[in-house]
């Protein structure tokens, strides 16, 4: 009987991917930590590399910690912006779809408007009233 083939695994997310990445970096610059003690230890004896040259290897572990950390938090920001970006979705294509209907009565309210201020200004004695008023536009 033939196995029936199992589905496809799904990949990792990107902040699975992130997490493990941040993971072997901190773990590459505490081995690299512990050699580069032994490092500049046997590279100090070399009279053709530069003193302040040492200095800046020794630095790099420290310096990869550093970069695992803000890719860390980085990542943390990027987490915060899908959430928000998902919650604000479903607003965002609410407005879409209410917006161009409230134009368009927003243009006929207009319209009506215009009419009734027509219709009104035919009645006997409201150009006088506008006059005295000074709501007339003459």
């Amino acid at each position: 009987m033939a196995r029936k083939p199992e589905p496809p695994k799904a990949p990792p997310s990107i902040s699975e991917s992130v997490n493990d990445l941040v993971d072997s970096v901190r773990s590459a610059a505490g081995r690299a930590m512990d050699n580069t003690g032994r490092t500049v230890t046997s590279v100090g004896k070399l009279s053709t590399i530069p003193p302040d040259t040492i200095e800046l290897i020794a630095e790099l572990p420290k310096v990869m910690l550093a970069m695992a950390d803000m890719i860390e938090r980085a990542n943390n920001v990027i987490d915060r912006v899908e959430r928000l970006t998902a919650v604000a979705d479903p607003a965002l294509n609410t407005l879409d779809a209410v917006l161009p209907p409230l134009v368009e009565v927003t243009g006929k309210l207009s319209d009506v408007q215009r009419g009734v201020e027509r219709g009104v200004g035919k009645l006997p004695g409201v150009n006088q009233l506008k006059k005295v008023t000074g709501l007339g536009g003459e």
